[in-house]
């Protein structure tokens, strides 16, 4: 019997399981490990996905086009090693869950430079990290190796705002852009996103956010429009002990190209900027 070339399973699976898969499923092209804790009756299971599955995976199953998976603990390696033995990846997306306490090694830019520079087929992009898992050298690694990603999502990556401005240098190819939980300015959104010329849509949630989205202005351009979800009210300017400003995951920024000019149908919580 012919072994499947797709396979859908949760992270229940273990790095045992996944060790399994890459030694019997030589053929398999896609892989989804979905987030098992989500069920009530599977959260006592054993089970949990790493670097340790995700190597074994990269190495048994050479010809995978596309990975998406829920993990519970990464390092280097494992994404250099998807770079090195999966050549064939056009769509490869990682979570990093917040279940472990410890996370074997952080920040992840070698390895996300790695993958990037060793999978030059991939079109779709996905790093949902925790707080310090790329910093602003990793981020620029991403946008020097993107050229030929459409779509990126990225979430808790970055330092600073000249990790963003970095980033957004080497994106000359990017269609549709996510950033989630990240600690950049206003300013710095607007002037990464006039940095990407092929943009077409953009959205943001989770920064450094103003009342009035003023800043945003600048990266207004023909046929683009720019909606603004405003901070909360308790957590506009309210710092953390530490003394950095609070990261809102209220505040959302949504811009995309129309020729319908503004639409009509936004909530009542939505700021439509531009076209004014």
């Amino acid at each position: 019997m012919s072994k499947p070339t797709r396979s859908c399973v949760r992270n229940v699976i273990g790095d045992r399981g996944l060790g399994v898969v890459g030694d019997t499923c030589k053929k398999l092209q896609r892989l989804r490990v979905e987030r098992g804790e989500d069920d009530p009756g599977m959260q006592e299971e054993e089970g949990g996905v790493s670097q340790v599955g995700l190597t074994a995976i990269a190495v048994g199953c050479r010809e995978l086009e596309n990975i998406a998976a829920y993990v519970s603990d990464i390092t280097n390696g494992a994404l250099e090693s998807i770079g090195t033995f999966c050549k064939n990846l056009h769509d490869f997306r990682l979570v990093l869950l917040d279940r472990q306490e410890t996370i074997t090694e952080l920040p992840l830019d070698s390895g996300a430079r790695a993958l990037l520079s060793g999978c030059t087929k991939l079109r779709r992009f996905a790093l949902y990290l925790r707080p310090g898992g790329l910093s602003d050298v990793g981020l620029g690694y991403i946008g020097q190796h993107s050229g030929t990603i459409q779509y990126m999502l990225l979430g808790n990556v970055g330092q600073t705002d000249g990790g963003l401005i970095s980033f957004a240098a080497g994106c000359r190819n990017l269609r549709k852009l996510e950033l989630r939980s990240c600690c950049f300015s206003e300013r710095a959104l607007a002037l990464a996103i006039r940095q990407m010329p092929s943009l077409r849509y953009v959205w943001v949630q989770g920064y450094r956010a103003s009342q009035t989205g003023r800043d945003l202005m600048l990266m207004a351009r023909p046929f683009w429009n720019i909606e603004f979800t405003p901070p909360s009210t308790e957590t506009a300017g309210r710092v953390m002990e530490d003394g950095e400003p609070c990261v809102d995951r209220q505040a959302q920024v949504l811009a995309y190209y129309s020729l319908s000019g503004k639409r009509s149908d936004y909530p009542q919580s939505v700021v439509p900027l531009y076209p004014a």
